[in-house]
């Protein structure tokens, strides 16, 4: 079966939907950084019609007025698997995502909001070139094999998102500048999710970082820095007793000075800004 003809714009639009899963139509002008939202319509009214994308709007009063979310449909998926060779897990989830629930789909929502301001904010001029300095990985592009060891439990250590960004700690443009980049491992809790689970979230990345820092590898490993763990929480009254709980274990653990978390809160992020410093909350070294 031939798939029908697009245009080399609509496969961008096409890759940035396996990105993120759920999309919305003024995340994506902004992400393929076309000012028209006319062609941008255009472009994706075709791509529903050929059936590469599936299309959520509701025409209720006060809910018409919230963008229309794109995700992939049938012709979306064959694409993936002809022409990028992306099959077997990473495709198989996405036959079913008509079904998914809005928890999800605001989950992932929110995942490209955060790529979206990240973009503008870290996209600079300089001597006429425009670059970004900053890696964005989520979930459906992500493999932290890469780097890591090859232990079987890595596939459930995945998070939202591997950021590679300046120094969100920092609080000067010096200090910036003398940190660097830095690695981030983002995961962002809706507000159901129970406290075990967290806790469970928790246990799986000091498993982790255990596993990567063995004594053996540890001079091996004296440039390489383990990703800053970041918490990003729907519900701020969990952020008091899972902080407790990450002193906790980090105590009873012995010396993980490579091992950071910091944690905010879903309001915070949106208002300020993944790197302003003033938003996170630390587990302070005298705190355990």
């Amino acid at each position: 079966m031939t798939l029908p003809k697009t245009t080399e714009k609509q496969k961008d639009i096409i890759d940035n939907v396996f990105r993120f899963r759920f999309i919305n139509r003024y995340q994506i002008q902004k992400i393929v950084g076309h000012k028209d939202s006319k062609r941008v319509n255009v472009w994706l009214k075709d791509l529903v019609e050929k059936n590469y994308l599936g299309r959520i709007y509701s025409r209720k009063l006060l809910e018409n007025t919230k963008p229309a979310v794109y995700y992939l449909s049938l012709n979306g998926i064959r694409y993936l698997k002809r022409e990028k060779g992306i099959k077997g897990v990473y495709t198989r989830k996405l036959y079913f995502e008509k079904n998914k629930s809005d928890i999800f789909i605001n989950h992932n929502l929110f995942i490209a909001e955060l790529y979206t301001k990240l973009s503008v904010a870290h996209s600079t001029i300089e001597y006429g070139f425009k670059f970004d300095n900053f890696t964005f990985a989520t979930k459906s592009r992500l493999s932290i094999r890469k780097g890591y060891r090859d232990v079987k439990e890595i596939k459930d250590i995945i998070p939202d998102v591997h950021i590679r960004i300046v120094d969100i700690m920092a609080k000067t443009k010096k200090e910036k500048k003398e940190n660097g980049s830095k690695d981030y491992f983002l995961d962002l809790f809706d507000f159901h999710v129970p406290g075990y689970a967290l806790r469970h979230r928790v246990n799986q990345y000091i498993n982790f970082y255990d596993w990567e820092f063995t004594k053996e590898r540890q001079e091996l490993m004296k440039m390489y820095t383990f990703p800053t763990i970041l918490f990003v929480f729907s519900n701020p009254k969990k952020i008091k007793r899972i902080k407790t709980y990450i002193q906790d274990k980090l105590y009873s653990a012995g010396d993980f000075d490579n091992l950071t978390f910091l944690l905010t809160t879903t309001k915070e992020l949106e208002e300020k800004g993944l790197d302003n410093p003033g938003i996170w909350r630390p587990i302070e070294k005298d705190e355990y």
